[in-house]
């Protein structure tokens, strides 16, 4: 008798054993979407401002600790801060570095620092993060689902369609992206160990939450944002709350603390102008929430690159949306369904540092940018994993409701695919940002198509994309900067003519082409790039000339001297402006 007693015990410990197995493997399927929907990126190169940053990226770890002092990471990684401009987000810096570490011994060393194959171990390691983002918001959609019938089931839709949303291909396809990101994920540990400490009073879960908060806001400033969600979750949470809240309150507070004290320096101050229209300031805030609302429901197609915000009749839809769902959310929270309130707060306080540079002037180029929506995007997971697991309940609504959620899932991960395709290279990405019409309208967009192009040696192509640049209305600074790429073009034709010792021809190649540049110089285009052109292009001419006739003019030489120190004055550490001056010197 005992001994059957041991073995039906046995049998039921074999048995819960296989179905937590069971449980486990299902809430890896939203990560394993999240691998199939972006594999595809794992072919790509290095885009937009990746090719600037991993250039500029520091090499090692010896001088670790100037990540975390904003006074001496500027001071002693100047080029790379040039690219990453004021932004302090060391923990993102270091993840750069170590995927630079890491291509040392997955890559073939010979290979160029910039060469598409350098980009796999970058692309592969954010794949991976995107993957662990994933399972991380699956764990908390079933937390916050831990008092329902079917949260498991909800939990995995929800994690399913977060890891499939095309909305985040400028997180997961743009390197730089990456800060979203890590942000996420050190902001949703830092949730998770929080509600860990509400439920089981867990001293060492409050302070893994405090440390994950500050990783997060070391990774992005978007982190600071927890401090309105966390309050939320934590008291609307479904699960029953055990003591106090303060000593969670008071971690997260020294946290706070010890960031801005890192991340201003003394006597630092942040200024911030918003229009001074009313009517503009308010035109642009909700054109812009409009925008995300949209681009979270309906994400076709991509947007990966905006230079305006959508217009009004875009808008008006999304914020009705947008209001019935608030309003919808609040109706049941009256019923006692408080996720949908969860979801909607979730999304809107998120949403709202995204907000800035729509509504202060110069604050970016893109006023609004797919990649912002990836935290927020969690609201909209735990909106849908809410909605799934009601449908579950109801008999009549499980075959409807597995249809609509299998077809939204295609849709998905068709809609990833082919944001990877977009952003498969440089000459892929400004393609398709000059395909749409907002975009199109605007020199900068067209400039960039011509760099592009101008890299990978189609120097036609090129040459028609900055004319295009040139002939759109616009500021004078942009069509400055398309001169200079087609003075880039008329000199290196300069080269090859140089090259087949045809002198004189090429010493007129580049006199056309510094005439270009002294014209762009006229229109407001940087100085430093004018003066480091003309010394190159002059340095050229002089050698053409003195191949041709035996002589070199003393004042020409005299005159690039003084175009370098004009780029060395501005930036002392510009390796191509000090090699130039030593060759000056030496002739």
């Amino acid at each position: 008798m005992r001994t059957v007693t041991l073995g039906r015990s046995g049998d039921r410990s074999e048995s819960d054993g296989t179905r937590h197995s069971v449980r486990c493997g299902w809430l890896l399927l939203p990560v394993l979407l999240a691998v199939v929907a972006y594999g595809p990126i794992l072919r790509a190169g290095f885009v937009w401002d990746d090719r600037l940053a991993y250039a500029e990226a520091p090499e090692s770890l010896d001088r670790f600790w100037m990540l975390f002092s904003p006074t001496a990471y500027r001071a002693e990684f100047e080029d790379f801060v040039s690219v990453m401009g004021p932004r302090f987000w060391p923990i993102t810096v270091l993840s750069i570095i170590l995927d630079k570490k890491l291509n040392r011994f997955v890559i073939d060393p010979s290979v160029g620092a910039l060469d598409e194959r350098r980009a796999r171990v970058p692309h592969g390691m954010l794949l991976l993060q995107h993957g662990v983002m994933t399972l991380l918001v699956t764990a908390l959609l079933r937390e916050l689902l831990r008092d329902t019938e079917r949260r498991d089931a909800g939990a995995i839709f929800g994690g399913l369609l977060f890891a499939a949303h095309p909305s985040h291909g400028g997180s997961v396809c743009f390197l730089m992206g990456r800060s979203d990101v890590l942000a996420g994920i050190f902001m949703l540990a830092s949730i998770l160990s929080a509600l860990r400490y509400r439920n089981q009073r867990s001293w060492l879960a409050a302070a893994a939450s405090a440390g994950f908060w500050g990783l997060a806001l070391l990774s992005k400033e978007f982190a600071l944002t927890q401090v309105a969600v966390l309050p939320f979750l934590y008291v609307l949470g479904a699960t029953e709350r055990r003591g106090s809240g303060k000593p969670l309150a008071i971690m997260h507070f020294v946290v706070l603390v010890i960031y801005s004290v890192l991340r201003f320096s003394p006597g630092e101050r942040m200024v911030l102008t918003v229009p001074a229209d009313a009517h503009v300031f308010a035109e642009r805030l909700v054109s812009a929430v409009a925008f995300y609302i949209e681009r979270s429901l309906v994400p076709f197609p991509p947007t990966p690159y905006a230079i305006e915000i959508p217009g009004a009749l875009r808008t008006i839809p999304a914020i009705a949306v947008g209001l019935a769902s608030l309003a919808g959310a609040i109706g049941l929270f009256r019923r006692g369904h408080s996720l949908p309130l969860m979801a909607v707060f979730w999304f809107l306080a998120t949403i709202a540092p995204a907000l800035l540079p729509a509504v202060v002037p110069g604050f970016s180029i893109n006023p609004i940018a797919e990649r912002y929506l990836y935290i927020p995007s969690v609201g909209i997971a735990l909106l849908a994993a809410f909605v799934m697991e009601q449908a579950l309940a109801r008999p009549a609504w499980r075959v409807p409701s597995i249809s609509v959620a299998v077809v939204l899932l295609v849709l998905g991960v068709a809609g990833c695919w082919g944001q990877t395709q977009i952003w498969q290279s440089e000459i892929s990405f400004w393609e398709y940002v000059v395909s749409q019409p907002q975009n199109a309208r605007h020199p900068s967009a067209w400039y960039n198509l011509g760099f592009a192009y101008e890299d990978a040696s189609r120097r036609a192509d090129a040459f028609r994309a900055f004319q295009q640049a040139r002939e759109i209305p616009g500021v004078s600074a942009t069509h400055g900067v398309s001169l200079l790429g087609i003075a880039e073009i008329v000199f290196a034709d300069a080269v090859a003519l140089f090259q087949a010792s045809e002198f004189p021809a090429a010493e007129e190649k580049v006199r056309e082409a510094e005439s270009l540049v002294l014209e762009a110089d006229g229109l407001g285009a940087d100085a430093s790039k004018v003066h480091l052109c003309l010394a190159r292009y002059g340095l050229l001419r002089v050698y053409a000339h003195r191949l041709h006739t035996g002589k070199s003019e003393a004042a020409d030489l005299a005159a690039i001297r003084n175009h370098l120190e004009s780029v060395l004055r501005g930036d002392p550490t510009n390796a191509q402006a000090r090699k130039l001056l030593r060759a000056v010197q030496v002739r």
